[in-house]
């Protein structure tokens, strides 16, 4: 499972973590790397008809599996499509 950002909500995340981590007494920080990536996607014919935009409705991954009540449903009706908060 991977969070994906873009630039100013990467910066805002890294720059959190090294704050909190300066002011632990461990001062130790778990961010290892930050990759970067360029992504191109179009969401299905069926959501696109619904809502008129190429984003779903946000769900809620642990352990790489949705972790939102629904899920099942959702995918049923409109396929597998990338969401947004």
């Amino acid at each position: 499972n991977m969070n994906a950002a873009d630039l100013a909500g990467v910066m805002e995340f890294v720059h959190s973590q090294l704050d909190a981590a300066r002011r632990a007494p461990s001062g130790a920080v778990k961010l290892a790397y930050i990759r970067r990536f360029k992504v191109s996607m179009l969401t299905t014919p069926e959501s696109f008809r619904e809502h008129g935009r190429q984003f779903g409705a946000f769900v809620t991954f642990s352990g790489g599996r949705c972790a939102a009540p629904g899920c099942d449903a959702l995918w049923e009706r409109f396929g597998f499509v990338v969401g947004c908060r």
